[in-house]
């Protein structure tokens, strides 16, 4: 990974707006573990903290956006986390993401219900949908990072991983 690309995902880290919301979404009653990496994820944006997700994710990390979105792609490893971070928001202008809710659907697991809000920059038309984020970990870090259009889908691969 080049200190150009690690730049590149600090600037993108730094535009995100992570305030307060980001806490208040977490579930009351999701597990202490959840509520301290998303503490942490919240601190390393505010920060622009690359290094910190990179330690917090599986140097085998596979990254998938949702199949119903044209031209969807998987990352893997360390490189596919930067290349995910820089190539979701880059493809929009003003782009924000707000959380909804955040919590544990299954042991390993942290589900993220937010909306993604940006003015496209292929199409040129303002876009607000619901995505939802599901990260399974292993050994304490990000092994998956995978992205739906609906919770009932997020759910449906929690099952079908038998969890």
């Amino acid at each position: 990974m080049t200190d150009d690309k690690l730049d590149q995902a600090r600037q993108v880290m730094r535009s995100f707006e992570m305030g307060d919301e980001w806490f208040d979404a977490i579930d009351p009653e999701a597990p202490e573990w959840v509520r301290e990496w998303q503490g942490g994820s919240i601190r390393a944006y505010r920060d622009a903290d690359i290094d910190w997700v990179l330690e917090q994710t599986d140097p085998e990390v596979e990254i998938s956006q949702p199949v119903e979105i044209p031209d969807a792609r998987s990352y893997h490893g360390h490189d596919g986390m930067i290349e995910a971070l820089l190539d979701w928001p880059n493809q929009w202008e003003n782009f924000r993401v707000e959380p909804k809710r955040i919590y544990s659907p299954g042991d390993e697991r942290i589900m993220v219900e937010a909306v993604h809000r940006g003015r496209s920059r292929t199409m040129g038309i303002d876009v607000a949908a619901e995505i939802v984020w599901l990260f399974t970990f292993r050994d304490g870090r990000t092994r998956r990072w995978q992205m739906f259009m609906t919770v009932e889908d997020a759910l449906a691969a929690v099952k079908d991983s038998g969890s």
